[in-house]
C-alpha cells in the first residue's frame, strides 16, 4: 500500500505519527537479529531442560551463564514460559545426611497421665549451623511426667 498512497495519508488512517512509522520501519533488522538470536537462546534452554528437568527460570539463568551466554533472568523467564517449560518438583528428603533416620514404634500413643516417675523419657536434637558447620544440641532423658531436665551434650558435627 505504500507504493499506491502516500505514507503521510497512511500514518493519518491509522492513526500514528508519522515518525512512528518511520521508527517501526528501521527497527525491522533489529527485532528480526533478536528474533534469531532468542531462537538460538531457546535451542539452548531446550537442552539444558531435557538434562535438568528440574531447573526453574532461576537455575537455568545460572546454567546459561555457565554456557557463556549473557542473559536476564526475566528474558529467561518469558521464554520458558513461551516454550510452555516447568520445572519438575523434585520430592523433599525426609532425613538429614546419607542415611535415612530409625523411626520406631509410638509406645506411648499421647497417654501422659497414668505413667510412672521417669517411665517415659524423650530426646530432641537441634542441629545449629555456624561458620560452614553444624553444632548439634542435643537434650536427652527428659522425663515427660515430671518434665526435669536429666542431661545435655553439645558436639560438632561436619
Amino acid at each position: 500500500m505504500k507504493g499506491s498512497y502516500p505514507v503521510t495519508w497512511l500514518t493519518e488512517i491509522a492513526e500514528v505519527q508519522r515518525s512512528g512509522y518511520y521508527k517501526w520501519i528501521t527497527a525491522i533488522r533489529v527485532r528480526e537479529q533478536r528474533k534469531k538470536q532468542d531462537k538460538g537462546l531457546m535451542d539452548q534452554i531446550l537442552s539444558i531442560h531435557t538434562q535438568h528437568k528440574e531447573y526453574g527460570y532461576p537455575r537455568m539463568v545460572v546454567a546459561l551463564k555457565e554456557e557463556g551466554f549473557v542473559v536476564n533472568h526475566k528474558k529467561v523467564y518469558r521464554l520458558m514460559k513461551a516454550m510452555e517449560i516447568q520445572s519438575v518438583i523434585r520430592k523433599k528428603w525426609r532425613y538429614f545426611g546419607k542415611k535415612g533416620s530409625k523411626v520406631f514404634p509410638n509406645l506411648v500413643n499421647r497417654e501422659f497421665k497414668e505413667r510412672k516417675k521417669n517411665e517415659v523419657l524423650v530426646t530432641d536434637i537441634t542441629y545449629i549451623p555456624f561458620q560452614n558447620q553444624f553444632y548439634s544440641c542435643q537434650l536427652f532423658r527428659t522425663s515427660i511426667i515430671t518434665r526435669s531436665f536429666l542431661g545435655k551434650s553439645q558436639t560438632e558435627t561436619t
